[in-house]
């Protein structure tokens, strides 16, 4: 089992990290179908599909992807006392690597190879942006909420924002829908 979730920013430990989705009792591969259900607003569209997850004792990962071969990841589980919780959900061709987090702020840049449009949350625990963030009702014109702190433009996007000791930060894929999402905790 890969132990360090690819393309995440330096210092990012998916074996230490919290998590980002409380899946609670249920068996590890109902967790990962919650998740993406409650993360992809039109799910199952677009054909989006789950592995069965591949445990080793208290940790868990299972690939995911959607169709058409659109896009694909990988969701990191660690099984905790009330249950299996989402820890990190990376995408191929998302690289996180260009990101720093520092004492009360992140900066850098996300980066995709991907054709469809990039966009970067960076929320509170409860799911709304961190205050000064440059776009809190996010993108203009967007059906979903996107790019609270940064916003689809091309294949680099640049984000500087302050945070609480607590955040989460989504980066995801969009193309007509959700096609995508990176996510992890920032601590």
């Amino acid at each position: 089992m890969r132990l360090k979730a690819a393309a995440t920013p330096s210092g990012y430990d998916v074996l230490t990290a919290e998590p980002v989705f409380l899946g609670g009792v249920g068996v590890v591969d109902e967790v990962t179908r919650a998740y993406l259900k409650d993360r992809f607003p039109d799910y199952p569209s677009p054909g989006i599909k789950v592995d069965t997850a591949r445990t080793r004792g208290r940790r868990a990962f299972a690939r995911w992807e959607v169709a058409d071969a659109l896009a694909a990841g990988t969701l990191f589980l660690r099984q905790g006392e009330a249950g299996w919780d989402v820890i990190a959900s990376t995408t191929d061709g998302i690289d996180l690597t260009g990101l720093r987090v520092e004492p009360g702020r992140v900066r850098g840049e996300a980066r995709t190879t991907n054709i469809n449009s990039m966009f970067a949350d960076v929320l509170l625990l409860d799911g709304t942006p961190v205050p000064g963030a440059p776009r809190p009702d996010g993108q203009p014109g967007a059906e979903y909420r996107y790019a609270t702190a940064a916003g689809p433009a091309n294949d680099a996007v640049h984000i500087d924002v302050v945070i609480p000791s607590q955040a989460v930060l989504r980066v995801g894929l969009v193309g007509g829908t959700i096609l995508a999402l990176s996510e992890l905790r920032l601590s």
